[in-house]
């Protein structure tokens, strides 16, 4: 692939027939040739996908874009048409733990930047089980409240407000959102349901010519105190979805509290560092409300 990095370098998987082959990290803010794989035959056919598994950790303008200029092939290979989106398509709404952050990384990790991985996340696992494709807006340490996610959602880049996004472009069967626990301590406050609220009605706004609208789902169960706004979370939601005239409903899935409890304590194998989830904790979040999920969207 020919790829250039941003100013704080990125990380890359590599996953070729659904498994992870290769994990690079590129630093390189010029565009280079990287080779992503050596070890594929020559008879035979392969579905690569490379996924960009790092956020924008500079939140500078432009200084955190990564440019990907193609694939190539050599050694007589072709490349064929890619095959067609899936039919379910998810678009998540988070903070750190839908970034990835320290998903790679253990109680001792050092440089939590290089172990981030957004494609371990509850999200990612989530979309893998319900064979749907998705995409991600999560930025470490927001909210909805002290810092609002709901300013960067209009942006393309949310650290450079020249590129505007066209919500009609890509519009999903649901917007799932883990979001609230980076928010002051008094979470249950009015001014939090208010900027929660805030939140879906922006979405139902942008979406507002999708037919049919896609479903909001809100998800209980972040890590370190992610049980906390849950209950001002399920105030917005009967706050938005009160007497409304458009076709838009929230809906609300949470974790299983013992479960949290488990994922949530140190020592038991399910923490990467900074006490976020690693790939183990990830995993019990997402299978925990699968089940919710397929119920709201018929699936």
């Amino acid at each position: 692939a020919n790829l250039s990095a941003s100013k704080a370098g990125d990380r890359f998987l590599v996953v070729v027939n659904g498994t992870v082959v290769n994990d690079l990290f590129i630093t390189d803010s010029s565009f280079g040739l990287v080779t992503l794989s050596d070890e594929l035959g020559s008879d035979s056919q392969y579905l690569l996908s490379l996924v960009k598994v790092t956020e924008d950790n500079t939140q500078k303008g432009t200084h955190g874009i990564t440019s990907f200029g193609g694939f190539h092939v050599s050694k007589g290979g072709t490349l064929l048409t890619a095959p067609p989106k899936a039919k379910r398509q998810l678009e998540f709404i988070g903070d750190s733990d839908t970034a990835g952050w320290c998903a790679d990384g253990n109680s001792t990790s050092g440089d939590a930047v290089s172990l981030e991985d957004s494609y371990e996340t509850w999200a990612a696992q989530l979309s893998r089980s319900l064979d749907a494709d998705y995409w991600s807006e999560a930025i470490s340490g927001i909210g909805v409240l002290s810092w609002p996610i709901q300013d960067y959602l209009a942006y393309t880049n949310p650290w450079d407000s020249t590129g505007v996004w066209d919500w009609t472009s890509l519009t999903p069967d649901a917007v799932v959102m883990l979001i609230g626990p980076n928010d002051p301590s008094g979470a249950r406050t009015k001014a939090f349901v208010s900027a929660y609220e805030e939140l879906l009605e922006l979405l139902a706004t942008k979406y507002g010519s999708a037919d049919p609208a896609p479903k909001l789902i809100s998800v209980c169960g972040g890590s370190i105190n992610g049980l906390d706004p849950c209950p001002a979370i399920q105030d917005a939601i009967a706050n938005f979805n009160l007497g409304r005239g458009d076709s838009f409903e929230a809906t609300y899935v949470s974790i299983g509290s013992d479960d949290w409890n488990e994922i949530n304590t140190k020592g038991n194998g399910f923490q990467g560092c900074d006490w976020h989830y690693n790939e183990k904790g990830h995993a019990v979040l997402a299978q925990d409300i699968q089940d919710q999920v397929r119920d709201i969207m018929g699936w």
